[in-house]
């Protein structure tokens, strides 16, 4: 989705500056309307599936079958498109609205689940210990980056939007409405980098690039 959002603002740049496409303009109306939806959801999804893991361990265990991701995924996608295709086709009243509520109803959602499991990993050390054991800091530091990425992407549109009715209807449009997509546009480009810059092994680069740009911790040689 953050691929397809990238790739559709080059489309934008030549259709405001040289095509000028009434069909060109759709087109990005809809990237938009993608990119509003499925960030948050699936983000959301996100958050679910490791405040089940961390929380309720035994419960995770059961609901590992593959068919309740691609169950959810499927739900995402069909409001995705949904919500785009409205977007699209626009005149639609109060649409603004809609984003408004998804957004503040995510973000609590991912705040709430967050906090929730550095709390979890927080009071998990073992008896008699003041330090978690490595791999619960390195999910610990993970967790607190994530919720940092979400508070700092959506915590912006999720302070102004609910009052759009206090504002006056330019100000909103002109003003208040870019600024607040403007947090929410980059984290299609922050979120997809900090995912890729911790993976051991990037299909696409080659190892000495990927050792370059990770940000996980190398391993300290071994004295025996």
């Amino acid at each position: 989705m953050d691929a397809y959002f990238g790739f559709m603002t080059i489309i934008a740049f030549l259709n405001f500056y040289h095509w000028r496409s009434a069909m060109g303009w759709r087109a990005m109306k809809f990237s938009y309307g993608v990119k509003d939806t499925s960030g948050p959801l699936f983000l959301s999804c996100v958050c679910l599936d490791r405040f089940i893991a961390v929380l309720f361990p035994i419960a995770f265990g059961q609901l590992k079958d593959i068919k309740y991701r691609i169950g959810l995924t499927i739900i995402v996608l069909l409001l995705t498109f949904a919500y785009a295709s409205a977007k699209m086709i626009g005149g639609l009243p109060n649409f603004e609205k809609v984003f408004t509520g998804e957004v503040l109803f995510a973000f609590t959602w991912m705040v709430v689940c967050n906090v929730a499991i550095l709390w979890a990993l927080k009071r998990s050390r073992g008896a008699g210990k003041d330090e978690m054991n490595p791999m619960k800091r390195k999910a610990f530091k993970m967790v607190l980056s994530i919720l940092i990425i979400i508070i700092s992407n959506y915590l912006p549109p999720v302070a102004m939007f609910p009052f759009e009715d206090h504002y006056p209807r330019k100000i909103f449009i002109c003003y208040v409405q870019p600024v607040g997509f403007a947090f929410v546009n980059i984290s299609s480009t922050i979120q997809p980098l900090t995912y890729l810059s911790r993976l051991e092994k990037v299909p696409f680069l080659p190892d000495s690039c990927v050792e370059k740009l990770s940000c996980k911790e190398k391993e300290k040689p071994s004295n025996k």
